[in-house]
């Protein structure tokens, strides 16, 4: 296993950086290593089979990182090809799960064809589409509108005229009627709380409101909206908590990384999510053969996994902060917590000890894109995480026993509340001042700084680990 580390570093230079160097570096790396694993000296071949594979597997990641790269390049979205003002038609397939909006449903919709008065023509882009009905994921349509608007998030919107359903998969009938169930069953049992847990379950943050979702930025802790680890999590753990007296832990843990599967099935494939999925399923199979996994080598492991199964992902901003984040939860959080034990109360000092590790790692990412970093989400997370955590978790439980006579009337007030109190500490964290500027640029720096001894000191510490359970015989 201790080869996934550099072949994924190597996957992470060959997505950042382009050209034909790249192909050519790993061109060599793969010849040398094919002749150090052939290599003809007895004294010396074991020495030779080691490097060869190191090579072999930076070889590897680099080529699998060019190759995302490419791939996200080629799904780069178009414009429409006729003036937006124009267009009369649009073709394409439901892309996303139906979200409501009052009266009008939304729809995010993956473009194949617009028509004009004039003319037809192919594109390749994607639009928010509104209708007065709800259309399940995977269902091809031919919808007449009066135009193209460009809206919120530089996409554009088209309110539908009429609706021609073409066709509609199996799968996407299923996951759309799963999905309104849910929906309904979360505005029954949630009350004024529907909007947050709805973000929170199904990953719709649309009915929000700009005012909240700008609380949560202002606050650092925006990353508690998007599905991610943390929310595959809660609904993981409360599967194994039912099934653990009745199955068993091995067949606890079985189904609940089958549910965590079919639950991002459901969703759809965003990448935090996909993240946390693949990170959960290698957890499993480790497990179940009786291996340890080092963090670092599960994260590394995952990532190599996630680009070869959505590769195109790799250019979203989701992405990349996803793996940053937790990169520096596993190499930054360690040497937070060893440092500050004995100074600073457990139960608090592990959510700052992430926190931290998650902002140091993506501070340079969000400064470069936002041009400002909010450092107080360290400690607006180690708040606000908890209280929704236990929103998510009172949230499923009540959706799943709603349909009980007069359950509704009694979770509906309690967890009203409970989204309150956690949009009141949204506000409060949100007053605490911002870093851009000048002082950022200083701030990244130390923080880089920080973020580059700790992964030396995580480098030598996984490599100690890695020779510990070799001489113990546990790997």
């Amino acid at each position: 296993m201790s080869a996934l580390v550099p072949a994924a570093a190597a996957a992470a230079a060959g997505c950042a950086f382009s050209g034909p160097w790249i192909v050519m570096c790993s061109s060599v790396l793969a010849a040398l290593a094919l002749v150090l694993l052939h290599w003809p000296d007895d004294a010396s071949r074991a020495a030779a089979a080691r490097l060869g594979t190191l090579l072999l597997a930076l070889s590897a990641g680099a080529f699998l990182g060019a190759g995302s790269r490419v791939a996200a390049a080629v799904e780069t979205q178009e414009t429409p090809p006729v003036a937006p003002a124009l267009i009369r038609e649009i073709a394409g397939r439901i892309a996303g799960n139906p979200v409501r909006s009052g009266a009008v449903w939304r729809h995010d919709l993956a473009v194949a064809t617009v028509r004009s008065e004039s003319f037809t023509a192919s594109a390749r882009f994607s639009a928010v589409l509104e209708t007065d009905c709800s259309l399940p994921p995977g269902t091809d349509v031919r919808v007449t509108v009066d135009g193209l608007a460009e809206g919120p998030g530089n996409r554009w919107y088209a309110r539908a005229n009429d609706v021609s359903t073409v066709r509609t998969t199996a799968p996407g009938q299923v996951r759309g009627a799963i999905y309104g169930v849910l929906d309904r069953q979360i505005r029954l049992a949630a009350g004024d709380a529907a909007p947050l847990l709805t973000a929170l379950i199904l990953g719709s943050d649309r009915e929000l409101g700009a005012r909240t979702q700008d609380l949560f930025t202002r606050a650092g802790v925006r990353h508690v909206l998007a599905l991610s680890g943390m929310h595959l999590g809660i609904l993981s753990a409360l599967a194994v908590a039912l099934l653990l007296p009745l199955a068993g832990r091995r067949a606890a843990v079985t189904v609940a990384a089958l549910l965590a599967l079919l639950y991002t099935l459901m969703i759809g494939p965003r990448p935090s999510l996909v993240r946390a999925t693949i990170m959960c399923e290698i957890g499993l199979i480790g497990y179940l053969s009786g291996r340890r996994f080092h963090l670092v080598e599960l994260l590394a492991a995952t990532f190599l996994v996630h680009l070869l199964v959505q590769p195109r992902a790799s250019a979203s901003l989701a992405f990349l902060l996803s793996y940053l984040a937790l990169l520096g939860i596993a190499v930054v959080t360690p040497g937070i917590i060893r440092r500050l034990r004995g100074w600073v109360p457990e139960m608090v000092l592990a959510p700052l000890a992430a926190g931290a590790g998650a902002q140091v790692a993506s501070a340079p990412v969000l400064f470069g894109t936002f041009g400002r970093i909010f450092p107080v989400g360290i400690v607006a997370g180690a708040v606000i995480g908890p209280m929704v955590a236990v929103l998510m978790g009172g949230g499923l439980v009540a959706t799943v026993l709603s349909p009980l006579p007069g359950f509704a009337g009694l979770s509906a007030p309690i967890l009203s509340a409970l989204a309150r109190a956690i949009e009141h500490a949204a506000w409060w964290f949100a007053g605490a001042p911002t870093v851009e500027g000048g002082r950022a640029v200083w701030v990244l720096a130390v923080l880089s700084a920080l973020a580059v001894l700790s992964a030396l000191a995580c480098g030598y510490g996984l490599i100690i680990e890695r020779r510990r359970l070799r001489w113990t015989g546990q790997q």
